[in-house]
């Protein structure tokens, strides 16, 4: 009987290796370290409203530290504006999905000599927006200098106050609602400092 169920054994065994996952066990996640240091840009998509891109691109560096949330800075320029500011979010370590919201702005202060005297014009433009569906993911190229990209969409929203006289703000600076981009980030350095 031992021999019997030692030759069964045998073919159990056998028969269990060819139904083994390749490479190992998968235990779930990114397969990809999010701590690091990122920059990288977002890119207008085509509005197919219009069927061209927005006159704009924004640049930004992104520290994701092993605890607490990640922060960086940004710059967007848009129809010949520069807009500064941060970006605050957070990296599952598990599904390596980046959540985050960028806030950047710039401030006009001019004074003009009419007739009825000196009018001060005080204008705020900001441009507001999130990352959407983007993900950090291991870089597959053969040839890679980095271990992980972001990738995914961003909505950024640009408003302005220029108001003079009753006149409305800027269109320039006003967008109508939010413009959708692509995000294309590569991860700078393992060190988060």
């Amino acid at each position: 009987m031992k021999i019997v169920l030692a030759g069964l054994m045998c073919l159990v065994l056998t028969a269990s290796q060819c139904f083994a996952i390749s490479g190992g066990p998968v235990f779930g996640g990114a397969g990809v370290s999010v701590t690091g240091t990122y920059a990288g840009v977002f890119v207008p998509k085509v509005d197919p409203t219009v069927g061209q891109r927005d006159n704009s691109l924004a640049l930004f560096t992104l520290v994701v530290p092993r605890v607490g949330l990640a922060s960086g800075t940004s710059v967007v320029f848009r129809n010949g504006f520069s807009y500064s500011g941060t970006i605050q979010g957070s990296a599952d370590p598990d599904s390596g999905n980046l959540t985050g919201v960028l806030s950047a702005s710039f401030l006009v202060v001019s004074s003009i000599n009419g007739t009825t005297g000196t009018i001060d014009i005080n204008a705020e433009y900001d441009a507001n927006g999130q990352f959407q569906n983007a993900h950090i993911v291991a870089d597959q190229s053969p040839a890679r200098a980095t271990t992980a990209r972001i990738k995914g969409k961003a909505l950024l929203t640009y408003r302005n106050d220029a108001t003079v006289g009753g006149v409305t703000p800027d269109p320039a600076g006003d967008s109508g609602g939010p413009i959708v981009y692509r995000i294309h980030g590569f991860k700078q350095s393992e060190a988060t400092g």
